[in-house]
């Protein structure tokens, strides 16, 4: 037989609904949380692309990557350029570089742009020299517009992503683009 008086099921019924009320406003203050950091994330991308300086990084981008071609060659292969051009010390340290790095996936990069395969260089120099400038991502886990866009300084050094990524932008905490 049931002991309990009808006011102590009415408390227990109390205590029930005070937690599940506890329990919703916590749902409520966290869902609040990613609602402020939702609308700060908008903000920043409304930011991003209504300011003035904003719309004259991207307009310096463009023009870096519209300049960073030259016909060097009768035969149409073009060089990659930045204030100076690349010496083949250069072109091996950072080919070098890409190749040690876990950001650089040669296998991934000629799966995802299979002309690559086809030239008479290596994936990681292809990407140094102009996979870049294409917009062509050195592997599924760097994106090479959205670094850019995420870190505007990176367009005006005129260095290539991946480059920096490895040489500044891993040990000042900067992500690798990617959402």
């Amino acid at each position: 037989m049931d002991d309990k008086t009808p006011s102590d099921q009415l408390e227990l019924e109390l205590d029930i609904c005070s937690a599940r009320i506890s329990q919703l406003q916590n749902e409520l203050e966290h869902a609040y949380r990613k609602v402020s950091l939702l609308r700060e994330e908008i903000s920043q991308r409304h930011f991003l692309f209504s300011n003035d300086e904003s719309v004259d990084l991207l307009q310096r981008f463009l023009a870096w990557r519209e300049s960073a071609y030259i016909p060097s060659r009768s035969d149409g292969i073009s060089q990659f350029l930045r204030s100076e051009t690349i010496s083949a010390k250069e072109i091996a340290r950072t080919v070098g570089e890409f190749n040690r790095s876990s950001w650089f996936d040669s296998g991934w990069y000629v799966d995802s742009y299979p002309q690559v395969g086809e030239l008479r260089i290596t994936p990681a120099e292809h990407y140094l020299r102009y996979g870049a400038v294409e917009g062509k991502d050195p592997s599924r886990n760097f994106s090479t517009l959205g670094y850019l866009v995420r870190y505007p300084d990176v367009v005006l050094s005129g260095l290539n992503p991946l480059t920096h990524f490895l040489r500044y932008g891993l040990a000042e905490g900067r992500s690798a683009g990617i959402a």
